[in-house]
């Protein structure tokens, strides 16, 4: 008998320390694991978390630079192409198919988008132009929230052939359409 109870008491053991050693191994690991870092969530570049600043260049000539800088928390995407409206005109501005950029340009806090606004280029009834409503579009491409007016460089003058580009990381990239 002393035998047979030799070795239950031999097997229970070897159980026991199986399953301690199991138990660290599975407590060791889940502790080794490396913790998921919490996504940002992207948001749309609006005029409620960018500012909009309008300046006139030197070149190209008849053109000017918007700049959009994102004063939020949190980055955001600055999709399609600026909506401008000069003073109280009743269309949006033509946007300038080519510059469409390979992605859209994401801003993180503090970081600018920029757009070029040829403003005449012999399209006939040339007129100054004093104020400019800046609008931001969605992925679908729709107008969300309020325009952010700005007053214009004196003496801009527009003609019905202004354009926009899309939003660029540079301005470089911006004035080169």
């Amino acid at each position: 008998m002393n035998i047979r109870r030799t070795r239950i008491a031999t097997a229970a053991a070897s159980t026991l320390v199986a399953a301690l050693a199991l138990t660290g191994i599975a407590t060791g690991a889940a502790t080794a694991a490396p913790a998921k870092a919490k996504a940002t969530k992207i948001v749309t570049c609006t005029d409620s978390n960018t500012k909009v600043a309008v300046s006139k260049v030197s070149r190209p000539v008849n053109h000017l630079l918007i700049k959009a800088t994102n004063k939020g928390k949190t980055p955001c995407y600055a999709y399609m192409a600026p909506t401008l409206r000069f003073d109280q005109d009743q269309a949006a501005t033509q946007i300038n198919w080519d510059s469409t950029p390979q992605a859209v340009v994401t801003l993180d806090p503090g970081q600018t988008a920029y757009a070029s606004v040829r403003t005449s280029g012999g399209g006939g009834h040339l007129r100054t132009a004093k104020k400019l409503g800046v609008g931001f579009a969605n992925r679908a491409g729709e107008g969300i929230g309020s325009l952010s007016t700005s007053t214009l460089p004196k003496g801009t003058r527009i003609d019905d052939s202004a354009q926009v580009t899309y939003w660029q990381s540079t301005s470089a990239l911006a004035l080169g359409y």
